[in-house]
């Protein structure tokens, strides 16, 4: 199977965007966290306005589809480019710009809806979708999301309005990506003119979504513009403008949210929130996701913790119900999964891992191995404070656990670039035994997360870990269409991760949304980022 693109980078880049904010201290654990409810989309705006102001945590760095992990870029393309299918607030795929049949497991059937059209007039054709859908398979694209279209052999438009795709064998990740910005649609004409521009932040786009691009300021901001034309009406926009700012630095963004410059923002800095709520002007929400806090251990190979006995120390060691009430406080929870809480669902466990912490059966195990191999060397956990101060509180409560039960933790603390530079290069020039991960998932799906921690093509498998009977289960689960049974496939998957703890998972970690009081109808899950057009659905209260 080929590489999966790794959600690491894909999280982290946001959380980079907002550094500053280092830890004081470990977390005080309590004995209880209640698991809460992660929450959708807020009820519908009930009027229209004028303009809404938003904050981004970045730069934008791209305008092309095919790029749009970057950063989250999906989360503002994805109110410009209409996808094929479309993943709805409840992480959910279904039809879109397209109605989808399945003819046979290797065949689908994708026919334009009556009436589409890009914003220069010219109406969306099945030559448009085969030409972007395409893009996904183009080596020279490099697109983010080529990995999920591995198994697909050919896509062919068979008039003006249909589309057939044809596969190698069955492969569900790719019907849920082509809910995602995978499955945007451009107009082939323009965007063949446009060259190397296309996706430029100068607005070399052209797409039939609920907004198109009033002006753009690579620097600052992108001004969103009501397209007044949308085929689909029961998402044409509230709001005439909406405009993006670029709110890299973490105190100027809590300051804008806090004045009310700023009426909205996605993964707002979360050490900020008692200001925020204090404010007056709005409120913070757990949205629904896929996020979680892991521990990740590196290259196996001179790793003292490559005795998995070590590793399952560290985890029993972990209260996780203490963590996500205490580190995580505005929606977390203790992970119980190896995926995410929504994708969890998806999956028929049959091992879940400890919500408290187990000292005794973890000192004991670290016993028998200091026993049989004698003290291991001091652990080095390669991280970043830089990125929010609950990354430094989890390195330091881990220190402060391994001691309980034998183990010494040394603490590498990196600015976040070194961090990054250390983590992407990890496969290859290893310089850890264990980091962290705080990244979601790009699709609702738990192998995903499977495909791209636990096999060994995957860049984000820096530990080598190698197990060949997961890895013909992912590829026998992806294959696999009737849910019941790829629940079950994951199940084994599951069970021997959380087995041999490659990664270590501690808490779920909600997307966090801040929303003035003003605004409704605001999306609130993963579904932003993936090319739910969120924008369309603001509004007045």
């Amino acid at each position: 199977m080929r590489k999966v693109f790794p959600v690491t980078a894909v999280v982290i880049a946001g959380a980079l965007a907002l550094s500053g904010c280092t830890a004081a201290s470990a977390p005080s654990p309590s004995s209880s966290a209640a698991k809460p409810k992660m929450l959708t989309q807020l009820p519908a705006a009930t009027s229209e306005l004028d303009n809404v102001s938003w904050a981004y945590y970045a730069v934008l760095p791209t305008l092309d589809p095919a790029h749009s992990q970057s950063r989250e870029a999906g989360l503002i393309i994805g109110n410009l480019c209409d996808t094929v299918l479309q993943a709805a607030p409840d992480l959910s795929v279904g039809d879109n710009l397209t109605k989808l049949k399945q003819v046979d497991d290797t065949h689908y059937v994708l026919t334009l809806v009556d009436g589409a059209k890009f914003w220069d007039g010219k109406p969306v054709t099945a030559s448009d979708v085969v030409y972007s859908l395409s893009r996904n398979l183009d080596p020279a694209v490099g697109s983010d999301f080529a990995p999920y279209f591995a198994n697909v052999a050919s896509i062919t438009a068979t008039n003006d309005t249909t589309v057939e795709i044809t596969m190698k064998k069955p492969d569900i990740l790719l019907l849920k990506a082509l809910g995602t910005m995978a499955g945007a649609v451009m107009e082939k004409a323009y965007s063949v003119a446009a060259g190397s521009k296309l996706g430029s932040l100068q607005g070399d786009l052209m797409c039939s979504g609920p907004f198109s691009i009033a002006s753009s300021d690579p620097s600052s901001k992108i001004v969103l513009k009501r397209n007044d034309s949308y085929w689909n009406t029961k998402l044409r926009a509230h709001a005439k403008t909406v405009t993006i700012n670029y709110l890299q630095d973490g105190s100027i963004a809590s300051a804008a949210l806090q004045s009310g410059d700023v009426q909205g923002m996605y993964s707002f800095p979360s050490v900020t929130i008692d200001k925020l709520k204090s404010s007056g002007m709005g409120d913070a929400y757990a949205g629904l996701t896929n996020s979680v806090f892991s521990f990740v251990v590196g290259k196996l190979d001179g790793n003292p913790l490559d005795d998995v006995r070590l590793r399952e120390a560290l985890s029993l060691a972990i209260d996780r119900t203490a963590v996500a009430q205490r580190v995580f406080p505005n929606g977390g929870a203790p992970a119980t999964s190896f995926v995410g809480a929504a994708a969890a669902e998806q999956v028929k466990s049959t091992k879940a891992l400890n919500v408290t912490a187990r000292l005794d059966e973890a000192k004991k195990l670290v016993e028998k191995v200091v026993k049989e191999k004698g003290e291991p060397r001091p652990i080095s956990l390669l991280y970043t404070s830089g990125v929010g101060a609950e990354v430094g509180d989890m390195a330091l409560y881990l220190q402060q656990v391994a001691k309980k039960i034998g183990l010494t933790i040394k603490l590498d603390d990196k600015a976040p670039r070194d961090w990054v530079g250390a983590v992407m290069s990890a496969t290859k020039n290893p310089t850890f035994d264990l980091t962290f991960n705080y990244a979601g998932l790009n699709m609702n799906d738990p192998y995903v997360a499977f495909a791209n921690f636990l096999i060994p093509s995957s860049t984000a498998n820096y530990s080598g870990y190698d197990h060949s009977s997961i890895t013909d289960l992912v590829a026998e689960g992806r294959a696999t269409l009737d849910k019941g049974q790829r629940a079950e496939i994951a199940g084994k998957i599951e069970a021997r991760a959380l087995t041999d703890l490659p990664v270590i998972p501690v808490a779920y970690v909600p997307r966090q949304v801040f929303v003035n009081s003003k605004i409704g109808g605001v999306v609130l899950s993963d579904a932003t980022f993936m090319g739910y057009p969120w924008a369309a659905a603001l509004g007045g209260k």
